[in-house]
């Protein structure tokens, strides 16, 4: 009895604890889950009611994959559009030419990063403002040119234990695919962030990569364009390999610095490549460069790398204008001896001007004796720029063909040239602002006192 009546005199917290209990059964057992794919609309019906050249408008709320479009036809969203596949296909095969796809959310399932969420084999098709989110990979084009990818956001779900980068899929994937425009998206957490291989003239254009292995990366590609994209916190922050033709400018690589092969741009059997205006900051290695002929590397701005530019086995190559900035070792480069340095900027050089030119009158020559010091004792990084250090340097001159030499390196650096000469000023005008108005506020507060 006495039990009975403590149960009673604790009664709301008893049945509490009844009902959460009866909840769990219903939402936890086996018989009482629901199954994502078991609620919403299917989709391939309504697709099939529409005529080619026709729109498709989706009402708010969910739908279930997958599905194929197989001729021209444009889908758009009223509200929040959620579409979820069915773990074993593509949510979404977009077979056709001439359509467009607007404003989804894809829930995809799928575990294996061979296939993606959405599969396009079309072309001239525009994907805009999609959001993926999913453990293959995001968007494959195979075979498919002259497509729209703009505002998309690829991501995996959220993981309590992750999974290796190498089991990732890739968050936008071009094979065979000719003429596209990649615009304005979001990739994270993925294997590579937007990959591209046999196709030729793509541009990607503006677009984020965090969190994945290669941010970009272009392979037997030629006439393609890398263009004010950003990287952060990946492995590489872009990698062109066996390419030809192709044109890096104005990107920002930054943070690639927690893995012992981290680069911020790596060029590999890379051909008449342009790199111009891009900004390599807090990498391990800033530019890494092998075998690369012919290709022009200018006005970058490379700071705050471990090493700022890495070359081996390179020739034929421009380096200039480029400004080297706080790097732990500047520069360092093997069989590299035939390229073209000058007139870049090294801020731990002190040259003499007599020419009044801006540029100095002595030879700038990398010296590669720290890092091949602390490649084999990693302890001796403590005493970088030490005197001791200084002296032992000194005493070990570099071999020719392991530095590379500028014969004309800048006095002065050229803010302009590492592409901060619109924002030095704006921030000069808010600068002269903000003086002129407390200027007057301390007169008038002045004035006011007496």
């Amino acid at each position: 009895m006495k039990g009975w009546q403590g149960i009673k005199r604790q009664r709301p917290a008893f049945w509490l604890m009844i009902l959460w209990m009866l909840a769990g059964l219903v939402f936890f057992s086996p018989f009482g889950q629901v199954d994502a794919a078991e609620e919403g609309t299917p989709l391939q019906p309504l697709i099939d009611q529409v005529e080619a050249g026709g729109t498709l408008i989706l009402e708010a709320g969910s739908y279930i994959g997958p599905a194929t479009i197989s001729r021209p036809i444009h889908i758009k969203t009223e509200g929040t559009v959620k579409i979820t596949g069915d773990g074993v296909h593509p949510v979404i095969t977009l077979q056709a030419d001439d359509s467009s796809i607007t404003g989804l959310q894809i829930y995809d399932e799928m575990d294996d990063r061979e296939k993606a969420a959405i599969l396009v084999e079309g072309s001239r098709n525009r994907l805009e403002k999609l959001q993926i989110i999913t453990r293959a990979s995001g968007i494959q084009l195979r075979e498919a040119h002259s497509n729209v990818l703009e505002g998309l956001t690829v991501q995996r779900p959220q993981e309590t234990n992750p999974v290796r980068l190498s089991r990732r899929g890739n968050g936008i994937d071009l094979w065979g695919s000719n003429d596209n425009l990649i615009i304005g998206n979001l990739v994270s957490h993925m294997h590579d962030g937007i990959y591209v291989e046999n196709s030729q003239s793509n541009r990607v254009e503006n677009n984020r990569v965090d969190r994945s292995r290669y941010g970009y990366h272009f392979m037997f590609t030629k006439d393609s364009y890398l263009v004010d994209n950003e990287g952060q916190y990946n492995v590489t922050g872009a990698m062109i390999m066996s390419s030809d033709q192709t044109e890096v400018t104005g990107n920002t690589f930054s943070e690639q610095s927690e893995n012992v092969n981290s680069q911020g741009l790596l060029l590999f059997d890379v051909n008449t490549t342009v790199v111009r205006s891009n900004r390599v900051e807090g990498n391990r290695i800033g530019f890494y460069i092998e075998q690369a002929k012919d290709s022009q590397l200018t006005d970058n701005w490379i700071a705050r790398n471990f090493i700022g530019i890495e070359m081996l086995s390179s020739e034929g190559n421009e380096l200039s204008g480029n400004h080297l900035i706080s790097n732990v070792n500047q520069a360092q480069a093997a069989d590299s001896a035939d390229n073209s340095v000058n007139g870049n900027y090294w801020d731990d050089f002190k040259g003499i001007d007599l020419q009044g030119d801006g540029y100095s009158d002595l030879t700038y020559r990398t010296n590669p004796f720290f890092v091949t010091l602390t490649q084999s004792a990693s302890a001796y990084q403590l005493f970088f720029g030490s005197p001791g250090m200084v002296f032992l340097e000194g005493m070990f001159p570099a071999d020719p063909e392991q530095s590379l030499a500028d014969e004309a390196p800048l006095m002065k650096p050229v803010m302009e040239s590492a592409g901060q000469g619109a924002l030095n000023g704006y921030t000069l005008a808010i600068c002269a602002f903000l003086f002129v108005c407390s200027t007057l506020f301390i007169y008038l507060w002045g004035v006011r006192r007496q």
